[in-house]
């Protein structure tokens, strides 16, 4: 509704309101306003007294402006519209108010207008641009001076309405032309029979009405209702105590009353509280202004200021000091609620506020460019800097302790809000240093507390190896866990989790949990969920938990997009990007770098750095060496040029690795050396722990595996004790590495938590150990059985599941690669035919799919069924590979418990049992026999002894055995020997010994009865 001064805007919005019997939630604008934060604030608290009971408290535009106000706005808006209940309606008033920030913000508010709510927006102006597409689209409906003009017969009732009669058309048509259809001209010629006063809206008619207001109205008037009546203009609205008091103890309630009663541009509100015409506002504050003396006037504003502070409304009363010249009592408002307002959000109106001053005044006093250094600190770190510097100087000149320290704190937040270059950090922790404990113990503790983070957080990203770093870490960990203030818990406690997460793992999920857990119990904002969700993906990143680290980042960058706040964007996606190089996800890596490179601003060193090190990892693993060694120099660059100390032992690693690669094994090993000196300096495990784990790489990879295992234990060790699987390595370097941990006996259950974890594939099998953590395990040699994720198949499970059981048993024993379905087909269900028998076979997969918990774990395409070597461990793969190798025999040699699928009786599993026994007994004679003729007896013994474990009807054991008894003397064993294959091959196999075993056991029969008469 856009229509001049007195047009009758707001009236007709609330007889309109009133006849629809409509929900209305009314918001005047005012100058405040030009704050967002402000808007934001009040336009929340009206929506918090709408809102149902139990809904949540609304979106908070936090200190840390958002870089995407809009995105913003759409939240703020979206949640707004679900507190009023509909049908309800939204009323702005005072539009003209606004500034073009306001405007934009609007516009993204009224694209969130659900079903069921209106907006009305009353202003003077028409519509801003921002408003055009509305109402192209239709959404908008513009009432305007030409619809609120008053025909001839709106004029006449009106008018009659004010009158005791009603007038004569000759006068009702002069009224109407005079007044031209403007409602407040209209009511007052009515009122007073003089219809040539006013003509139409407008400056000049704003002329005539005071002109009007005068003769007619105000100096027809006592003194002391002038006096009520000027006096009361000075507040936006008054209640009759304070009209009372401002004019000097005069009875205003009645004057005030009277004025409401007969419509004379007063109205009267809940309190009882009367409010003027905006138009009659200001024609009464310019008549006090003109008949008082300047110094009176000055005076009774200041009284006015005092009314308005005792409301507790500040803002307004700093305002009316301000314009009353009393720039000392504003400034002693601003020092005294510049803090609680800072707090709210409201840092625009704290810098207009300071802004507003005498120049010279803000010059004098240190805290106010404390106060609007503060102000700016999120919106212009930099220049907020100079306020801060100024301030802290000033008040250390000063010996105001407490000043001081917090200005000191502010100048160190000041850079890390910049987020560009913290050397200069180094120039103020030498300046903490001259603040000695005994001023520091007299501070109060919240001032106490927020140097200690200051301080901590200064030490840890510009000088991590700092001496006294551990205790002020221990000051914050205190703070984060136990603190007051939860405000000042949350700000620190994003970055404490970042240290702690480098060398405590276990502490840095435990301070997670107390943040998580206070952020439950208040209304927390945007940025503070934000920072625990990217803080969440960093720990769980470093506990390799793939899935964890995706869903806080997935949650902390929806957040962002519905908040409008990107400051923890590319924490995120660099944790998202490293994650998914983790897990070998190359696509998903590759979205996640871009969007990383997208929102990249050039003097943001610390985020240029963190790109060019995912960036060259991303490289090592994908792509080409070269530009990987070219992007780590200028992840190392950015970082030298941030100043942040606390990540260089990661960036000397990257660059190690890097050169490595390419060949520069010395110059990598001179790297490795440097950067873990860093990190123990720092007391960085992580990057000690990362360190060792390069080196172990490095040594694997030249062959040094004595110094590769050293290494290995050095890594796995620290792994261990801070639950870390990170790594920066190609996925096929830590399987290496983790298989080699597992043969040699190094932290086997960490490794293998960390292979689940990281989703590894086994190295090439003949480089697999058997205590690899295959999600399935199938046994076939001397038994079947089925495990799944260590989980045995009990026997009930067994007949249920016997059908998809058969295929898995089929597959394994036709080989288990590229089996043709016709295959499997003709051996398990001969006597079905074409479709059926198709269709038979894929309901089994599946169902045997979902049994191993992996689809994946069987691959099925062009009609061929493969087991999946990566999921899935067979003891008979096992065997085949080991007994061919004369290190790994006897370990192959024990995977074998008997025939292969002793149960099974069809002939597709005849064939291969045959095949391994006989292998098996080929590799225990080849064996064998070089043992024998090394005259190695006893080891011979030992061989034979496990391979009749594995088989008990190998013959070629027994007699071996016999033969290495009796070469040490041990007849009377040999013979033994003997009996019990008799035995067994008569109770297994219902036959006897062989001629050969016959005449074997004769002669040493003989032999021992030889020995025994010699004896």
């Amino acid at each position: 509704m856009s229509a001049p001064a007195g047009s009758g805007k707001t009236s007709l919005i609330a007889s309109w309101l009133e006849a629809r019997g409509r929900n209305a939630h009314w918001y005047q604008v005012d100058e405040g306003d030009a704050d967002i934060a402000a808007f934001f604030y009040h336009l929340g608290l009206l929506g918090r007294r709408a809102a149902p009971r139990g809904k949540q408290a609304l979106p908070r535009l936090s200190p840390d402006h958002p870089s995407d106000l809009q995105a913003f706005s759409h939240t703020f808006f979206r949640e707004l519209f679900k507190c009023i209940k509909a049908p309800g309606v939204l009323v702005l008033d005072n539009y003209q108010q606004a500034g073009q920030s306001l405007h934009e913000i609007l516009q993204a508010g009224c694209s969130e207008v659900p079903e069921g709510i209106n907006v009305v927006i009353v202003s003077r102006n028409h519509p801003a641009p921002a408003f055009a597409r509305f109402q192209v689209n239709g959404a908008l409906t513009l009432l305007d001076w030409r619809q609120l003009r008053l025909t001839r017969e709106e004029s006449r009732a009106i008018a009659d309405g004010h009158l005791d009669r009603p007038l004569a058309d000759a006068a009702a048509q002069a009224l109407h032309t005079q007044a031209d259809g403007w409602a407040a001209g209209l009511v007052l010629l009515a009122k007073h029979g003089q219809y040539e006063a006013c003509s139409g809206p407008g400056a000049a008619a704003f002329q005539a009405l005071c002109d009007y207001f005068a003769s007619e109205l105000y100096d027809r008037l006592d003194r002391d209702t002038r006096r009520v009546l000027g006096c009361s203009a000075l507040l936006p609205s008054v209640s009759p105590a304070a009209a009372q008091v401002l004019s000097g103890g005069l009875q205003a309630e009645a004057i005030l009353e009277g004025l409401c009663r007969n419509n004379t541009f007063t109205a009267r509100l809940a309190g009882p509280v009367y409010e003027f015409h905006p138009l009659f506002r200001a024609f009464l504050e310019q008549r006090l202004r003109e008949e008082l003396p300047a110094a009176e006037f000055a005076r009774l504003q200041r009284q006015a200021a005092e009314l308005l502070e005792a409301e507790g409304n500040i803002d307004a009363a700093i305002k009316q000091r301000i314009r009353a010249g009393d720039g000392e009592g504003a400034a002693s408002l601003i020092v005294a609620h510049a803090r609680r307002y800072l707090a709210q959000g409201r840092a625009g109106t704290v810098v207009a506020w300071i802004a507003a001053l005498p120049v010279a005044l803000v010059a004098q006093n240190p805290w106010l460019g404390y106060w609007r250094g503060l102000g700016e600190l999120a919106s212009d770190p930099r220049a907020a800097r100079v306020q801060l510097e100024d301030a802290y100087a000033r008040l250390k000149a000063r010996e105001d302790h407490a000043g001081q320290v917090l200005a000191w704190c502010a100048v160190v937040d000041s850079y890390v809000y910049e987020w560009r270059c913290l050397a200069p950090l180094d120039h103020w922790i030498a300046e903490a240093a001259t603040i000695d404990t005994a001023t520091l113990d007299g501070l109060p503790g919240v001032i106490g507390d927020d140097f200690a983070c200051g301080l901590f957080k200064a030490l840890m990203l510009r000088q991590p190896q700092h001496p006294l770093i551990g205790r002020w870490a221990q000051r914050v960990r205190d703070i984060v866990l136990f603190g007051d203030d939860p405000q000042l818990r949350f700000r620190i406690g994003p970055l404490y989790l970042q240290y702690a997460g480098i060398n405590d793992q276990k502490g840095a999920a435990i301070a997670l949990e107390a943040l998580r857990s206070v952020g439950r119990q208040i209304d927390c904002c945007n940025v503070i969920s934000l920072s625990l969700q990217a803080m969440a993906a960093g720990l769980a990143q470093i506990r390799g938990d793939h899935q964890a680290t995706m869903a806080h980042v997935n949650e902390g960058l929806a957040q962002a997009e519905r908040s409008g706040i990107r400051i923890w964007d590319q924490p995120l996606l660099g944790h998202a990007a490293m994650s998914a190089l983790s897990h070998g996800e190359r696509e998903l890596a590759e979205d996640y770098l871009g969007r990383m490179k997208d929102s990249l601003v050039a003097d943001r060193y610390m985020d240029l750095s963190t790109y060019y090190f995912v960036a060259a990892w991303y490289q090592l693993h994908f792509a080409d060496g070269e530009t990987a060694l070219r992007y780590a120099k200028l992840n190392g660059e950015f970082l030298r040029k941030s100043g942040v100390r606390l990540y260089a032992p990661y960036a000397e690693l990257m660059l190690a690795q890097a050169e490595f690669e390419n060949g520069g094994v010395d110059t990598a090993k001179h790297k490795v050396e440097g950067a873990m000196v860093l990190a123990e300096d720092d007391n960085n495990r992580l990057a000690v722990y990362l360190g060792w784990l390069l080196k172990a790489h490095m040594a694997n990879q030249l062959g040094e595996t004595d110094n590769c295992l050293d290494a290995l234990r050095q890594a796995l060790g620290l792994a261990v004790a801070e639950d870390m699987a990170l790594h920066c390595l190609p996925r096929a370097a830590i399987s290496a590495l983790y298989a080699l941990a597992l043969v040699n006996d190094i932290e086997c259950d960490h490794v293998r938590a960390a292979i689940r974890r990281l989703d590894l594939a086994p190295p090439e099998p003949q480089h697999t150990p058997d205590n690899w953590p295959f999600p399935v395990r199938v046994y076939t040699l001397g038994r079947f059985s089925l495990l799944i994720d260590g989980t045995a198949l009990d026997e009930t499970q067994k007949k249920k599941q016997a059908k998809p059981l058969s295929l898995l048993k089929a597959l394994i024993a036709m080989g288990a690669r590229d089996v043709h379905e016709e295959r499997l087909l003709e051996a398990l269900w001969p006597d079905a035919e074409g479709d059926a028998a198709h269709r038979t076979l894929i309901t089994n997969l599946q169902r045997l799919r979902k049994l191993l918990g992996d689809a994946a774990a069987i691959n099925y395409g062009n009609g061929q069924l493969s087991l999946s070597p990566r999921h899935c461990w067979v003891d008979a793969w096992a065997f085949e590979r080991g007994i061919v190798d004369e290190r790994t025999q006897a370990e192959a040699i024990g995977h074998y418990r008997g025939g292969f699928l002793p149960s099974e009786e069809a002939p597709w599993a005849l064939a291969p049992r045959e095949r391994l026994r006989r292998k098996l007994g080929r590799a225990v004679r080849a064996r064998g026999e070089q043992l024998e003729a090394d005259a190695a007896w006893t080891d011979a013994i030992a061989h034979y002894q496990q391979a009749l474990d594995a088989d008990p009807t190998c013959e070629a054991c027994y007699q071996g055995l016999m033969r290495a008894y009796a070469m040490l003397g041990q007849h009377q064993q040999a013979l033994k020997t003997f009996e019990d294959c008799r035995r067994l091959l008569q109770a297994l196999q219902n036959t006897s010994p062989s001629p050969q075993t016959e005449s074997l056991h004769q002669s040493i029969h003989e032999a021992a009865a030889e020995y025994r008469s010699a004896v």
